[in-house]
């Protein structure tokens, strides 16, 4: 069966989904735990044991909120989400695509139940980065784009970096570790009462830090 990859911040949508569309008549609903912060390559091998194991009821396997993994979990993945064992279901949910690996992504059938804008700010974000990587310099951290805002807008800054990133991952040196960081600042960020412009600023800097590296390197 095909995996489905829901984008949605609320899991109780994609079941509803689920419910909805007869994937839930007659199978077995496993939802998946996580036994830290992020799914860990243990916990996706766990899975992959379980599923080796042949029922021949239909088994579906629910990995909410999955771009809090590992791209080592994310790796170990890869090969039964395209060839899933008989009879089991892959069902994963994710803030946006750009959180997961490429390979991650083209696995699965997208099924987007978000809301997503595209208006002037997250354009002006877009363009702004974009004319930043070619000429790194810390003058971003004065940006408007990316001052003043309070939690709920730098999550989606966030959100919006990773989206601007993934497409890099397999021509730019640095972005893999650079959307790493976002991640785990952007889990900091929500699940605590850290400053959102001082996360924001990490980022930039962080960002700016390993672009101007990799100019060193080369010179």
């Amino acid at each position: 069966m095909i995996p489905l990859l829901f984008i949605t911040k609320d899991a109780r949508l994609a079941k509803k989904y689920l419910r909805e569309k007869n994937h839930l008549k007659d199978s077995y609903f496993y939802e998946v735990d996580r036994l830290s912060s992020q799914y860990s390559i243990q916990d996706v091998k766990r899975v992959i044991r379980e599923v080796s194991v042949f029922e021949p009821k239909k088994r579906i396997y629910f990995f909410p909120d999955f771009h809090l993994s590992s791209f080592e979990a994310q790796n170990a993945f890869l090969k039964v989400l395209e060839e899933p064992p008989e009879n089991i279901l892959f069902v994963l949910t994710t803030i946006n695509r750009g959180a997961l690996l490429p390979t991650i992504v083209s696995r699965a059938k997208i099924i987007n139940l978000a809301n997503p804008s595209r208006d002037g700010k997250k354009l002006s974000i877009t363009d702004t980065m974009e004319k930043f990587l070619s000429s790194p310099d810390l003058s971003l951290l004065s940006n408007k784009s990316f001052i003043g805002l309070d939690k709920p807008e730098t999550s989606r800054i966030l959100e919006q970096l990773i989206l601007i990133f993934e497409p890099k991952l397999t021509t730019d040196k640095p972005a893999k570790k650079i959307i790493t960081e976002i991640l785990s600042s952007k889990m900091l960020l929500d699940n605590n009462n850290l400053n959102p412009q001082l996360t924001l600023d990490h980022i930039l800097i962080f960002i700016y830090n390993c672009y101007n590296g990799l100019k060193d390197e080369k010179s």
